[in-house]
């Protein structure tokens, strides 16, 4: 990800714009976590999440997706006592650990998808309690990039099936939306809480 700095810090700036001119953050703050490191970063300032991004040290090795974004799942569903609705914006290029030429592993992160999924049936909620919104960042001649969109696609456009198959058939499937880092705004904002904008 660390050629996509840039790009990365830009869009988050937009999106905590919006969501903070929008309100629709009950407190009024965004939370930044990296894949490979532990804690948080919280701003309610959008020029200085893009500040922090664009000063940020990546590596372009491999991360464990799995493990962090399971840590922020059980933070949310831990807290979220109130019921308020959660929107989460991982900004990847879908490669995490998983080898290249395998664009099906999907790194467990189906798993932690599932988790959300039945708190939400269990709790009764409706499907856009929880919207999960991967933002893809590749270069079209990287065969790595490739993969890892292939992946993102899938999350996207296959993970009800794919859970039915694997024996839950959980009638809120689609939490779930991919958008590039320069497509629709409101798509990326929208696209994984309403079915109309997840094309």
């Amino acid at each position: 990800m660390k050629r996509h700095k840039e790009q990365m810090g830009k869009t988050v700036r937009v999106l905590a714009h919006l969501l903070k001119v929008g309100k629709v953050d009950p407190n009024k703050k965004m939370e930044l976590y990296y894949t490979c490191e532990r804690g948080q970063q919280v701003e309610k300032n959008s020029s200085e999440f893009q500040k922090k991004i664009e000063g940020h040290t990546f590596s372009d090795g491999p991360c464990n997706i799995f493990q962090a974004f399971g840590e922020i799942a059980t933070e949310i569903l831990q807290s979220n006592g109130n019921g308020n609705r959660v929107s989460i914006y991982i900004l990847t290029n879908g490669r995490w650990n998983a080898a290249p030429d395998r664009p099906d592993d999907l790194c467990k992160v189906d798993r932690v998808i599932k988790r959300f999924l039945t708190a939400i049936e269990n709790g009764g909620k409706e499907s856009n309690h929880v919207g999960i919104q991967f933002i893809r960042f590749y270069k079209a001649d990287n065969p790595k990039d490739e993969a890892g969109l292939a992946r993102l696609r899938f999350l996207d456009d296959n993970l009800a099936g794919h859970f039915k198959e694997t024996g839950l058939d959980i009638a809120h499937g689609d939490i779930v939306d991919t958008t590039d880092w320069d497509g629709d705004v409101g798509k990326m904002l929208l696209g994984s809480v309403r079915s109309e904008m997840d094309g």
